[in-house]
């Protein structure tokens, strides 16, 4: 659900990439941009996903098209925008609550200070008080919630 709503948003969005928050094994932005063509870059810590997310791109005719660093080399370091972000930040399950709520606060931070104007920040969450939380902790405005069969997807814009 989350990817099939960026590849919705993402003809009308402002010129520019598209970028995946820690895709793991998802591969939420490389569905979405198969699904609505733009440049995409993919920042994950583990190698292991890096990896998998190329190989699936190539698969996909799409290698060309698709960037993957480690969080080393992350956006900021770039001072890159872009027109969608995407995130679904998770951790170990034996990780408690807090750790997950502190990722996505990162994650949504990350957004925040690489969305261009008038481009959207598409953040899976498990519950509409985690949505509300993060709400209160940044600058883009909160649009809409969806819910899906892994949570609820919050849309944030500048």
């Amino acid at each position: 659900m989350q990817s099939r709503w960026a590849a919705e948003l993402i003809p009308d969005a402002p010129v520019g990439r598209v970028l995946d928050l820690a895709p793991s094994t998802q591969h939420l932005g490389l569905v979405a941009v198969t699904l609505a063509n733009r440049p995409l870059l993919c920042v994950d810590d583990d190698a292991d996903a890096r990896e998998s997310t190329m190989l699936d791109a190539d698969l996909a005719g799409l290698a060309g098209d698709v960037e993957v660093r480690g969080s080393g080399a992350a956006p900021q370091q770039h001072h890159e925008t872009f027109a969608v972000v995407i995130a679904a930040p998770e951790v170990a399950p034996s990780d408690d609550s807090t750790a997950t709520l502190d990722l996505a606060r990162a994650c949504l931070a990350t957004a925040a200070d690489h969305v261009t104007d008038g481009g959207h920040v598409l953040i899976r969450l498990d519950s509409l008080e985690r949505v509300h939380h993060v709400s209160q902790t940044t600058t883009l405005t909160l649009v809409e919630v969806r819910a899906g069969e892994r949570g609820l997807v919050a849309r944030f814009d500048r």
